[in-house]
């Protein structure tokens, strides 16, 4: 390449200059580019350039974009500078960018949401030379994407209101060689490079699936008797639970397990022992949502006790899965007593309760984290229905018996493939149901 040309690389050694956007186009930033962005579509909720504007006008000729000269309404949290206080930690400055992801935020989210990102900065330092050197503990080689999971989905910009069909339905084994009994996957997640993460409850296993490989396992950690739930909790980072109960249901182990991928591997780097019962977890902003049977909790990341969220005192086993929108604003579970799915605020207060004959046994949710769509499973129905965010009304029945379904018991949207991933009752293979 000629002398002259801006294509920021570095020159004799040097390191290059960090440039940092009060507003960087995201469309760019999801693709490794670092450009200004001009203009803010409403109905997307992403920053776009001149460039990325005219693909997003050929694709939504009618979705309202505001121009430059309209700043004063586009959202706070659009500014990429480092004013003001973090959006997830409003006791701690925005002081901090991470160039991996192009976004600014404080310095706790550096140690824990961008703990595996290479390119962090303090943005009050000059030169752009990093405040920390993180090690990569993200998978090397071919088996390496970019960082920019979900805000690479939301270019389909997939309405609220959109309803799904079945395209095609594949199974694909998750079994190793070394498993000595039939798999039963009691949980799945899915990190933001796009890797699917199952627990193998019998093998007391967690593994790690390639989606673009035909989910072939490329990783996998033993875990103690009995692994059962998992979620997300960094880029390369989850949390599961790990419980075994006696044969009159009482809890003799209740622990959360920290995994975290290493150099390619998964190892585990952390463990907290609960006091009651932890069957399911969700997490948001640097909570832990835990749920036993009876009750929701809520726990800071170091395992300290906030409250207790919602409780039954019936003494009936309620629930049998959870999950949170993807904003974070609502709880939803499954009730198996009353067939119900039932939809609370963040606070454990009931909003709605939804009931539908195709719903018997609610097995499982799964919720989209870019568009926010809510599917449940129905265990003893053998059903998938979707739908709507507040948990109100079913939007569709998207699959039944004949595609598949065997008692499911998990579920995972792959926002990637545009997938629902089942894991059935004791099967050795997962089913993904690819959709449109």
């Amino acid at each position: 390449m000629a002398e002259g040309t801006s294509d920021g690389s570095p020159h004799d050694g040097e390191e290059p200059e960090v440039i940092i956007y009060e507003y960087p186009c995201m469309e760019c930033g999801d693709n490794g580019y670092n450009t200004e962005a001009a203009y803010y579509c409403e109905n997307c909720g992403r920053q776009l350039c001149r460039m990325c504007l005219r693909e997003h006008d050929r694709k939504f000729r009618f979705h309202l974009v505001l121009g430059s000269d309209q700043r004063d309404r586009w959202p706070e949290a659009a500014a990429g500078d480092g004013e003001g206080t973090c959006p997830l930690h409003p006791d701690k400055p925005r002081d901090m960018i991470c160039v991996d992801h192009n976004e600014t935020c404080c310095s706790l989210c550096t140690d824990t949401l961008h703990r595996s990102c290479k390119n962090v900065h303090s943005l009050n330092e000059k030169g752009g030379q990093s405040k920390h050197s993180k090690k990569d503990n993200r998978l090397p080689g071919k088996h390496r994407r970019l960082s920019h999971f979900s805000r690479r989905s939301s270019r389909n910009a997939i309405t609220g209101d959109h309803v799904y069909t079945v395209m095609d339905r594949q199974w694909y084994c998750v079994r190793l060689d070394s498993d000595e009994k039939d798999c039963e996957i009691t949980g799945l997640c899915q990190l933001v490079d796009g890797y699917i993460i199952v627990i193998d409850r019998k093998n007391c296993n967690i593994k790690m699936l390639d989606d673009e490989a035909n989910y072939a396992i490329i990783s996998h950690c033993a875990l103690p008797e009995f692994p059962m739930d998992v979620c997300v909790i960094a880029d390369t980072e989850v949390a599961v639970t790990v419980t075994e109960v006696t044969e009159l249901r009482t809890s003799i182990k209740n622990e959360i397990h920290f995994i975290g991928l290493i150099e390619g591997q998964l190892e585990v780097t952390k463990v907290i022992t609960l006091r009651h019962g932890c069957q399911k977890i969700a997490h948001h902003q640097s909570h832990l949502y835990v749920a036993d049977p009876y009750t929701v909790y809520k726990y800071t990341m170091g395992g300290q006790l906030i409250k207790k969220i919602f409780q039954n005192k019936s003494g009936d086993c309620t629930i049998e899965s959870m999950s949170l929108s993807n904003d974070g604003s609502r709880i939803y579970l499954a009730n198996r007593e009353t067939q119900q799915l039932i939809t609370m605020d963040i606070e454990g207060r009931h909003v709605v309760t939804l009931k539908d004959d195709d719903l018997s046994l609610p097995s499982a949710i799964c919720v989209s984290k870019v568009s926010g769509h809510v599917f449940v499973s129905g265990q003893w129905s053998n059903t998938i229905l979707q739908v709507d965010k507040d948990g109100r009304r079913k939007m569709v029945t998207l699959a039944r018996e004949d595609d598949g379904l065997e008692f499911p018991q998990t579920m995972l949207f792959d926002g990637h493939a545009c997938a629902i991933v089942v894991g059935n009752w004791e099967t050795d293979h997962i089913l993904v149901i690819k959709l449109k």
